[in-house]
């Protein structure tokens, strides 16, 4: 078991893809942090299935970065009111052509 196993409180990215969200899981995990990366992002169920997912994930993690944990950020501070919330963020001119670089072929 890790060192940040044994931690309170759970850590939640919740930028948005291609805002440093890899970056993020990366640090946590060398600071020894269980981190649970993007879930289901080709679900096309996935609005309705989130909420299902997490309860399922989270107790098994100890960070999370990446989807679908930005669009639960509300129902995460509810069932972990201790937890810390990081929001990456990323110029939005750089960010959406990212975006429509790393999707233009899905």
């Amino acid at each position: 078991m890790s060192d940040a196993s044994l931690k309170t409180p759970k850590v939640f990215g919740i930028g948005f893809h291609k805002t440093g969200t890899t970056s993020l899981g990366q640090a946590l995990a060398r600071l020894g942090y269980r981190v649970c990366g993007d879930v289901a992002t080709a679900d096309p169920a996935i609005a309705e299935r989130a909420v299902a997912i997490a309860r399922e994930l989270t107790p098994h993690y100890d960070a999370f970065q990446d989807n679908p944990w930005p669009i639960l950020y509300r129902e995460l501070h509810r069932w972990y009111p201790d937890g810390k919330f990081v929001l990456t963020v990323r110029d939005t001119e750089d960010w959406l052509a990212s975006m429509v670089g790393f999707f233009k072929d899905r």
